[in-house]
């Protein structure tokens, strides 16, 4: 076993006993399987110590919590004599040397005597009698066949997991049962079998429950299994919620959970392995997406810690996710939670633990490392009735303060309530510790809302807190990894935080410090974030300006500016100064929508606009009226792309429109150019879905007026991107009426961006440009020139394709590709057939690399129909 592996505590020991040389592949297998998810032990994995094998194989076997034995025809060695037989509860002859048996009969015994709970194997049955002719093969196996069923198995069937699938079935009886103890937790027999059973039928289920009550714990004991069973088991939650504490200790390794620092569907889209690019298409195909993919792979994605107050009341992209998810088959989507969502089609509501009096003898062998008294345990589960953060705090400080004094605490208090248990917390953590800690723990409880704390640094930034930090530590309240400071739970720190000024100190000192040693952006945002709370001083919003100006939106530390600028409108007084704040904001949100969180950032983007518009009002502020109603514009042309397009469409224009009536042609003709290009692209993605032939003619009439003043001799850029945009409005123009004309001033357009844009100087826009023209080319060659235009577009697509490598631009590449066959299909009616056809094949195939089948099933659909048709063309008139 891995090092590393066997460091981790998981919930189980799996012990596998056999004969040695016969079945050493299959024991080595199924010793790999098992570790997936539990230590395991197998004679090869005992470790020398110069103590007799017997000794050290009944030694592994009694700290085991399940015994798996292989019974084969090859009886094996005996032991010579017992070394163990003033431990061993088992009726053996060994012990007065009337008889020798085996290594694997002698485990076997020993783990009947000891009362483990065990599953017997014959391996190989018609191979006996016994291969190494030994009579005891056979006394062995009768021994054994008279007091237990033993299935026969095969080899190749130990290969195909048989005994995996028994191994978890009976792992879940004997636990239900309370026939086993899983380490570190307990309660929750009924839940664990349900929850179980429930999760082979696919769907969505929701586990809820007030904090700390043990949720995160129950869906880890049962994850572990199906880890065992080969189910692909995706783990996802925020780094709020992994701060520390939350679950199994060791779980998120073994199940390889990953955190973000918000939970959306991209976050998911990244966790499941699947191409970025699906992150570009609406949220029902991202939905879609990922459904698919646990589908297809019997996935069980496990969201921990959904959060009203993290997500919002609205129904969101998350709560959509699950509300679909009930309709999976061979897959399914577990979620925790503190209040009921009420989606999921089964819900699993927890409460306090029913095994109290276990609980607290976990914790005390977790924490404090002995045993305690019958009347300890008696007085601490009735004060902390079953809730596992009560236990935790009574348990680590019952020496500390003792039990009397820890019960007046409960006073007036309800467990079952969230607010009481963090008044609880609060209580005894006050109680247990100096003034001067709990003090400290206050205000470090507002820096570990960012990140785990640089111990080095903190000392600092504040040297006199060095004894506060060691007696935190020592009462189990936080806890050192290197250099790290860490909460030991997450609750205690969400139970101590407190948003009010005075605390902020400690924190503006510690992050000014990091900021002093590693220069990094995000910890000058977090220290200004600080200095809002404990002294707003104007300087802050220009400093916040200046980084805004300086930063770009793919920097991690811009992230944090909108959480700067909240801070920051929550101060400004003057009315003025907080619309201008709540502009930037909008255009801070505006800029992160087009890398990440499309929909979340584009409905946090309007929200700030609309706040500025409560101030900058048409009449007594134009000039920032219009630039708010572009910024408004935008972010709806955005949100259109992912959701409710004709409505957010329309949203657009409208803003559009309301920005134009102060950036005029004649006053602010740049201004004025910029809006009417925003105003044709919102009518060409309108004319997508609605009045195709009106859209587009408004888009081409917005175009124009933008180009009276965006000309190729004053503004090149800007003219060739408009000219573009122009020839995509005739380009979709030409699919709904006068066909020849509209594509021929598409095609003028696109020359004319070609113009400015060249493969050297703008690679993505020339790429993209040929591709239109491309396109465009395909359109016309169905009217008029066949031959010639379908030339045409192969040449606008093979230029297009000299910059879209499918490593790195895998979807204009497929497009391009789609386009190319497309072209060389019609091309093959008219002149070269075969090799036109074979062509047209060949970019087709090469565009299905991409557009697979469960990633964009209407793409692949159509191009594997236009394949056929190729193949049934060039069938013909042979």
């Amino acid at each position: 076993m891995e090092e590393s592996k066997e460091n981790i505590r998981s919930p189980l020991r799996i012990f596998l006993s056999s004969s040695f040389k016969d079945l050493e592949k299959e024991r080595k297998s199924l010793l790999k399987r098992i570790e997936r998810a539990f230590n395991a032990i197998g004679m090869e994995l005992f470790v020398a110590n110069g103590e007799p094998s017997q000794k050290d194989a009944l030694d592994e076997l009694l700290k085991s919590d399940v015994v798996i034995f292989l019974i084969s025809s090859y009886y094996g060695t005996n032991i010579d004599s017992c070394v163990y037989k003033d431990k061993c509860k088992a009726e053996c002859g060994m012990k007065t040397g009337k008889e020798k048996i085996s290594y694997t009969w002698c485990e076997y015994r020993f783990a009947r005597a000891e009362g483990k709970a065990h599953m017997t194997y014959i391996v190989n049955d018609k191979s006996w009698p016994s291969k190494d002719g030994s009579e005891n093969s056979w006394k062995f196996r009768n021994e054994v066949e008279k007091i237990e069923f033993c299935p026969r198995i095969e080899s190749k069937e130990i290969e195909e997991g048989k005994i995996i699938k028994d191994l978890a079935s009976n792992i879940v009886k004997w636990y239900s049962n309370n026939e086993i103890k899983l380490r570190d937790f307990c309660g929750r027999r009924k839940y664990f079998k349900e929850l179980f059973d429930k999760l082979k039928d696919g769907g969505s289920i929701e586990v809820y429950g007030i904090g700390g009550i043990g949720k995160t714990a129950l869906c880890e004991s049962v994850l572990y299994l199906y880890k065992m069973l080969g189910n692909k088991v995706v783990y996802v939650g925020s780094k709020e919620a992994y701060a520390s504490g939350n679950g199994y200790i060791g779980a998120s390794k073994i199940l390889e959970a990953q955190r973000f620092k918000s939970l959306s569907l991209d976050n998911i889209i990244d966790a499941l392995g699947l191409e970025s690019k699906i992150k570009e298409v609406d949220m029902e195909s991202k939905i879609e997406n990922i459904l698919s993919k646990i589908e297809s792979e019997s996935i069980i994605l496990f969201i921990d810690d959904i959060r009203e107050e993290r997500e919002g009341n609205e129904l969101t992209e998350l709560n959509e996710l699950i509300k679909n998810g009930n309709n999976l088959k061979n897959g399914s989507i577990l979620v925790t939670s503190k209040k009921e969502i009420g989606i999921a089609q089964i819900r699993f509501p927890l409460k306090s633990n029913e095994e109290p009096e276990e609980l607290v003898k976990i914790m005390a062998d977790r924490l404090i490392k002995k045993t305690i008294s019958a009347e300890q345990i008696e007085k601490i589960k009735d004060i902390a009735e079953g809730h596992p953060i009560a236990t935790y705090l009574l348990v680590s400080n019952s020496e500390r303060l003792g039990i009397e004094t820890l019960r007046n605490f409960k006073e007036g208090l309800d467990f079952s309530r969230d607010s009481d248990v963090k008044e609880y917390i609060n209580r005894v953590i006050k109680e247990a510790i100096s003034e001067a800690s709990y003090i400290f723990l206050e205000n470090v409880s507002i820096i570990s809302n960012f990140n785990p704390i640089e111990m080095d640094v903190l000392i600092e930034a504040s040297p006199e807190i060095r004894e506060n930090m060691s007696e935190v530590i020592d009462a189990n309240i936080m806890r050192r990894e290197g250099n790290k400071l860490f909460w030991e739970l997450n609750q205690l720190q969400e139970a101590l935080f407190k948003d009010i000024p005075e605390r902020y100190h400690l924190a503006h000192r510690y992050f000014q410090k990091r900021y002093e040693k590693y220069k990094e952006k995000d910890d000058k945002i977090k220290a200004l974030i600080c200095e809002c709370e404990i002294d707003y001083k104007p300087d802050i919003y220009e400093q916040f300006k200046n980084l805004y100006n300086s930063m770009e939106p793919t920097e991690q530390a811009y992230e944090l500016l909108p959480l700067l600028a909240e801070e920051i409108i929550k101060h400004i007084e003057k009315k003025e100064d907080k619309a201008e704040a709540s502009l930037i904001a909008g255009d801070i949100y505006n800029k992160l929508s087009e890398y990440k969180e499309r929909a979340l950032n584009s409905k946090k983007a309007i929200s700030a606009y609309e706040e500025a518009l409560k101030v900058y009002t048409l009449d007594r502020f134009p000039m920032d009226y219009a630039m708010t109603q572009n910024g408004l514009g935008t972010a709806y042309v955005t949100l259109a792309n992912v959701e409710s397009k004709v409505e957010n469409c329309k949203k657009a224009i409208s803003a559009f429109k309301e920005a134009l009536k102060v950036r005029t042609l004649g006053r602010f003709p740049e201004d004025y150019a910029m809006t009417q290009n925003n105003l044709g692209n919102a009518y060409v993605r309108l004319a997508e879905v609605e009045s195709p032939a009106e859209n587009c003619k408004k888009a081409i009439s917005a175009y124009e007026e933008a180009l009276k003043v965006y000309t190729l001799g004053r503004f090149p850029e800007d003219y060739a991107m408009t000219q573009n945009n122009l020839g995509n409005a005739y380009g979709t123009l030409a699919e709904v009426e006068s066909t020849a004309e509209n594509c021929k001033k598409a095609i003028n357009a696109f020359k004319k961006a070609l113009d400015i844009y060249t493969s050297d100087r703008s690679p993505m826009q020339y790429a993209a440009t040929q591709n239109n023209l491309g396109i465009v080319y395909n359109t016309l060659a169905e009217v008029a020139s066949r031959a010639e235009n379908c030339k045409k577009a192969i040449n606008a697509f093979k230029k297009a394709l000299d910059i879209y490598t499918p490593d790195r631009f895998p979807m204009q590449y497929a497009k391009a590709q789609n386009g190319l066959g497309i072209a060389y299909n019609t091309l093959a009616e008219v002149e070269s057939k075969a090799e036109n056809c074979k062509k047209a094949t060949s970019a087709f195939k090469e565009a299905l690399k991409v557009f697979t089948e469960k990633e964009f099933r209407e793409i692949y659909s159509s191009a594997i129909l236009d394949i056929k048709k190729i193949l049934d063309f060039c069938r013909k008139d042979k």
